[in-house]
């Protein structure tokens, strides 16, 4: 049995003793995968405009970034899960409002790790308070905006790999493990955990419409809704109008007719539908990654609907998309090897009982799966937009027929 990690808990005495302190701090602990707040201090509080502890505690671990300026999100994420995990200095700037506020201010954060007498790995982190932040750069220190600048324009791409940059939710990978922690928290609390795949449909005709930087921010407002519902390390930009989260079964389809709500009001109320493929972990013990695929399986299932929907799998989607996924792969070693034969069905007129003509009908014979008729293959093949080498095929043995039957008249006529 793997062991999961408890959270550290301070004495009742300790804990108020840390949290009455006026210096602006936060102790942290890195648990399964994830940073969990164990203190804020009252400066802290004070600092960041919470006059509720409760709130602030409720923030820092369901949505610790949730203030902060949409561009800093990304980096400074990275930065705490290599302070957490590789043990790199923790030393940021970045923007951030104060709770219920509006303007942004510029944090200065550092921190570093220690020890309890029982050997639970801690980080402390330090706050600075440096002023408010304007867009018009004069009204902030020289000094300090030549650092701010240099922390938000400095090459990221080598330091981004655990967090998307333009919605600062954790990249794929880090997600994927993530999730395999999440699971057996959610097993232990005796809940099935459910992969969640989720697609925003019609995201390249509003980019066609409204523009791409108008698409970045719907996805950055969606993304904003998931983060709200499912907590900002449960979810993940998969990529374009993709996304993905993991959450517990117990009250699922109210958190997503929540979402389709929430959806519905974004951009003034232009905004788009959203499909959700749903794999209950219930089903099979699978890592994060199948069970996301098989989610996908689920969401794809229904991409012909025009509304927010959900679907959940079903073993049988497996099963369709092999044969897809057959199909497809086996489609020119088809046409090349002739498994692919045409059978004629001759088509008599009503009036005479005469044939007047034939038809062509494709019928694939695999080595493998036997006989195959039209509609196992063709519906993938229109879907994919192959179904033209299938015709180009087609004509072609049709040619090649007609033209042996004109050869062999000729040849009868001439013996005539």
């Amino acid at each position: 049995m793997v062991k999961i990690m408890e959270r550290y808990h301070f004495s009742k005495q300790e804990q108020e003793i840390l949290e009455a302190l006026h210096q602006l701090f936060a102790i942290y602990q890195f648990v399964n995968k994830r940073v969990v707040t164990l203190v804020l201090s009252d400066g802290f509080c004070e600092l960041f405009g919470y006059d509720k502890r409760a709130q602030a505690y409720y923030d820092m671990d369901h949505d610790m970034y949730k203030a902060t300026h949409p561009d800093d999100v990304a980096r400074i994420s990275n930065d705490a899960y290599r302070f957490a995990v590789e043990d790199v200095p923790y030393d940021v700037i970045y923007r951030t409002r104060r709770h219920n506020d509006c303007g942004y201010r510029i944090i200065h954060a550092t921190g570093s790790h220690f020890f309890t007498r029982d050997g639970v790995r801690l980080a402390q982190v330090w706050y600075v308070d440096e002023g408010p932040y304007s867009e018009e750069s004069d009204d902030i220190p020289a000094k300090l905006n030549s650092v701010l600048n240099r922390a938000l324009h400095e090459d990221n791409t080598l330091k981004l790999t655990q967090y998307d940059y333009l919605t600062g939710l954790p990249s794929m990978t880090y997600f994927f493990e993530l999730a395999e922690e999440g699971k057996k928290s959610i097993e232990k609390e005796g809940d099935n955990a459910v992969m969640l795949f989720i697609d925003l449909s019609g995201m390249k005709y509003f980019n066609s419409k409204y523009g791409f930087s108008e698409g970045d921010k719907l996805l950055q407002a969606f993304a904003k809704i998931l983060n709200r519902i499912f907590n900002n390390e449960r979810c993940c930009h998969v990529g374009g109008d993709h996304f993905a989260a993991y959450t517990g079964e117990e009250g699922l389809e109210d958190k997503l007719r929540q979402l389709f709500d929430d959806c519905s009001h974004l951009n003034g109320g232009n905004s788009l539908p959203v499909r959700v493929g749903i794999y209950s972990t219930g089903l099979d013990n699978v890592p994060a990654c199948i069970a996301c695929d098989r989610a996908k399986l689920a969401c794809d299932s229904i991409r012909n609907t025009f509304e927010s929907d959900y679907n959940y799998y079903k073993s049988s989607q497996l099963e369709e998309a092999e044969r897809r996924r057959y199909v497809l792969t086996n489609l020119d070693r088809a046409i090349e090897e002739k498994w692919i034969k045409v059978f004629y069905q001759p088509i008599v007129r009503a009036v005479n009982g005469h044939v007047c003509d034939e038809e062509a009908l494709a019928r694939w014979i695999d080595p493998e799966k036997g006989f195959m008729s039209p509609a196992f293959f063709i519906p993938y093949l229109e879907d994919s937009r192959q179904i033209y080498k299938l015709d180009l095929y087609m004509l072609e043995q049709v040619l090649e027929k007609s033209i042996i039957r004109k050869t062999t008249v000729s040849i009868l006529c001439l013996i005539r």
